[in-house]
Order: structure tokens, then C-alpha cells, then sequence
């Protein structure tokens, strides 16, 4: 039965792949975060000089980090919120799940609030990104590790794809589908706690820089950390629907996971806010206006896309449904070919890309290092499709081939 499940290691390349991933990832990382040091270019290396390193301090920001991650678990755990099923797995079981990130979210910004009557600086998120990027991979290797070796105990669920049999490979995909702590389910944690409330804490400190070395905040600043801010919120206010993600129903949880929630997300997502704290862009009334209205018709494609997606498979017999129009698969399910999805496959992923444009406009045009993300994005969700599709492929055969010929495009419409 074991020889059953593995399968090629033929994802992100490959062994090769991972290893390079593995590595070049933590160097994309740090690059980023010395970014400030040499005036945001992307051709110059930095000197490392320009930056002594403070064994102390990365010691410290460890321990910050660490004692987060403590505090955000503890809020996952307390009895807030909702208990929600997950989708059905392979040994025909459904986990339950606690969906109460929404309450994690405001506890979070009241323990800002007792900071700030305290007089604690948390400007020092800010004054010590870099060491901060560093613990953050320290600590997701170190969770890596741990998830890797822990996977080795019998009679645990593994990952479709994350038991090839190459080491390298499936330490960077994750063996295990789901590992625990005891209560807490750890890649559905890390998946939108700790990192993503601590990018729009970073955020905050990236704020309060901005004015004290300036005097004051300039609207693109203001702009951006609404974008970021609503796109924060909005990942926990519709939870739940991160139940239904490739992340979560089938990938393993390893290097790739750990990395992105605990270093990836926090850093690269408030590049664009570090970038404004050390560059007042000052953008015309219009520019401002245009890229609202962009983030505006991105944001309302996203939500609109997920809501329906996952509204009809909770409940697709609800009058709100009433016109969508499906096709039917030989599995009893159901593909909507109407509306925004039938406008392309993933409406949703055009929606995220629209939305993160307006995040890296709204940094001007004076540097391209802003743009990174718009890049990064664009290839991950374009490989992310292709995987989708390929599986779907093997899950739908023939009534997939028909969905494509009603659905001819994949994310762009009348483009890709």
C-alpha cells in the first residue's frame, strides 16, 4: 500500500527544483529586506558591510517571533468563533476546524492598543527587519525539520505527491496532509495567523516611521495600508474559505508552506509599505484615482468569484444560485461556466493579480523593486493553475476536456 502512494516527484521542477527553491528562496528573502540599505536597487549587490550583522539581536527578534507564533496559536485554540468540517480526505474523514482568525485579528490590534498606552515602540518591527527576516527563516527551517522527521510515524496520512521517496524533495513539498499538536492543526494555523497579522503589524511600525521621519504621511501611504489592510481582514472575515485552497485539501506541509507563511508573507508582502517609509511618492489626484479604481474592480472580481465558488458547494439548491448554469461530471459534481467563471477558469486568481498591480502602483515609478511582487505573483499563480488543471485532468478526464472547450481560458481573458 505504501509503494501505491508515492508518486514522481515531477512538481516545481522536480528534486532540483526544490533544492533550488530551498535555497534561493531565504536569499530572495534577505535581498529584499537589505533593500533599504542601497536605495531600493535591483542591479546593485549589496556591500555586506553596509549592514553589521547583531547575533543579539537576531537572537532577540527570535524570541519575538517565537513568543507571536505562542500567542497567536493560543488565540487559534481558545473556544472563539465557529467549528467548520473540512473537505472530505482520502481515508474518507473530515477534519474540524477552528474558524475564528477574525477574533485572533481583534485581540491583535487590542494588544496594539496596549502598546501604545504602555509606551511599547513598535517601531522596533521596523528598525530590525532585517534581523527579523532572518529569525523567520531560522525558525521555519527549524519547523521544517521537525515536520519532516515527524512525518515518519506510522499510520498517518501523507500527502498526495509529498511521499516520492526523494528526501530533498519531499522535505521542500511535506509529507504529512495535516500535522498536529495536539488540538492544533498546524498548516491550517500558519496558514493565515501569525504571518499574515504580523505583515500588517510590520505595516504599522513601517507607519509610524514614515511620519517621524517626515512629518507626516502621504496619501499613497495611506492608500496602501487600506489595500493591505482590507485584504488582511477579508482572509478572515470569509475563513472559512480557505478550507477549499490547494494548500490545504492537498499539499503536504513542509519547507514550501512553513517558509511562505512565516517568512515569505511578512516579508515580501510589506515590501511595499517599507518602500513608502523611506520614499514619500507623491502620486496626482488622477494617478491615486486610477489605481483605486483598478484595486476596486480587482478586489470586487476576487470576492465575488470566491463567494460564489464557495457558496454554490455549500449550498448550490439556494435560489442565490438559481442561474448559474453548470456542468455535470460523472463524479455527481458540478463546474459553474457562468458568470465570472465562465468568463475564465479562475477568475479569482485574475482578481489577486489586479489587486496586487494597485499594491505595487501605488509605490510610483521611480524604482522597479516595488514590482517584484506583481512578478512573483504572476508565476506563482500561473503555475498554481497548472497544477490545478492537470489534476483536475486526472479527476474530471473527459468532462474536463468538455469545461475547457466552454471555459477556453485560464486566467486572462481572450489572452491566457
Amino acid at each position: 500500500m505504501a509503494e501505491e502512494k508515492k508518486r514522481p516527484a515531477d512538481n516545481f521542477g522536480g528534486p532540483i527544483g526544490a533544492g533550488f527553491l530551498t535555497i534561493v528562496l531565504p536569499i530572495v528573502i534577505l535581498y529584499l529586506a537589505f533593500a533599504d540599505k542601497f536605495n531600493f536597487s535591483i542591479l546593485e549587490i549589496p556591500p555586506i558591510e553596509l549592514y553589521n550583522l547583531d547575533a543579539k539581536a537576531i537572537f532577540s527578534c527570535f524570541l519575538i517571533l517565537s513568543a507571536w507564533i505562542i500567542f497567536q496559536a493560543i488565540l487559534y485554540l481558545l473556544p472563539l468563533g465557529r467549528r467548520v468540517p473540512g473537505t472530505l480526505l482520502s481515508n474518507g474523514k473530515r477534519l474540524i476546524y477552528n474558524i475564528n482568525g477574525l477574533s485572533a485579528f481583534i485581540v491583535s490590534h487590542i494588544l496594539l492598543l496596549f502598546f501604545y498606552i504602555l509606551k511599547i515602540d513598535i517601531s522596533y518591527l521596523f528598525n530590525y527587519y532585517f534581523e527579523f527576516a532572518i529569525a523567520s527563516i531560522i525558525f521555519s527551517l527549524g519547523l521544517s525539520v521537525y515536520l519532516y522527521v515527524n512525518s515518519f510515524r506510522e499510520g498517518l496520512l501523507l500527502a498526495e505527491g509529498g511521499d516520492s521517496g526523494n528526501m530533498l524533495y519531499d522535505f521542500f513539498i511535506g509529507r504529512e496532509l495535516n500535522p498536529k499538536i495536539g488540538e492544533l492543526d498546524l498548516k491550517y494555523y500558519f496558514e493565515l495567523r501569525p504571518g499574515l497579522i504580523g505583515w500588517i503589524f510590520i505595516n504599522y511600525s513601517c507607519l509610524l516611521y514614515h511620519y517621524q521621519t517626515f512629518g507626516y504621511v502621504t496619501p499613497s501611504m495611506l492608500l496602501e495600508l487600506f489595500f493591505h489592510f482590507v485584504y488582511c481582514l477579508d482572509a478572515f472575515v470569509y475563513e472559512d474559505s480557505v478550507l477549499s485552497m490547494m494548500d490545504i485539501t492537498t499539499d503536504g506541509f513542509g519547507y514550501m508552506l512553513a517558509f511562505g507563511d512565516i517568512s515569505w508573507v511578512p516579508i515580501v508582502f510589506s515590501m511595499h509599505t517599507r518602500f513608502l517609509a523611506f520614499n514619500p511618492i507623491e502620486l496626482s489626484t488622477t494617478m491615486l484615482a486610477i489605481i483605486f479604481a483598478l484595486w476596486i474592480g480587482g478586489y470586487y472580481i476576487f470576492r465575488v468569484s470566491n463567494s460564489v465558488k464557495c457558496g454554490y458547494r455549500l449550498n448550490p439548491k439556494s435560489p442565490e444560485y438559481a442561474d448559474i448554469i453548470t456542468i455535470s461530471t460523472a463524479r455527481g459534481t458540478k463546474l459553474i461556466v457562468s458568470g465570472l467563471w465562465g468568463m475564465c477558469r479562475h477568475p479569482n486568481y485574475l482578481g489577486d493579480l489586479m489587486v496586487g498591480l494597485a499594491w505595487c502602483l501605488t509605490c510610483g515609478f521611480s524604482h522597479a523593486l516595488p514590482y517584484f511582487y506583481i512578478l512573483y505573483f504572476s508565476i506563482l499563480l500561473i503555475h498554481r493553475e497548472l497544477r490545478d488543471s492537470s489534476m483536475c485532468q486526472k479527476k474530471y478526464k473527459k468532462d474536463w476536456d468538455t469545461y475547457c472547450k466552454v471555459v477556453p481560458y485560464r486566467i486572462f481573458p481572450f489572452v491566457y
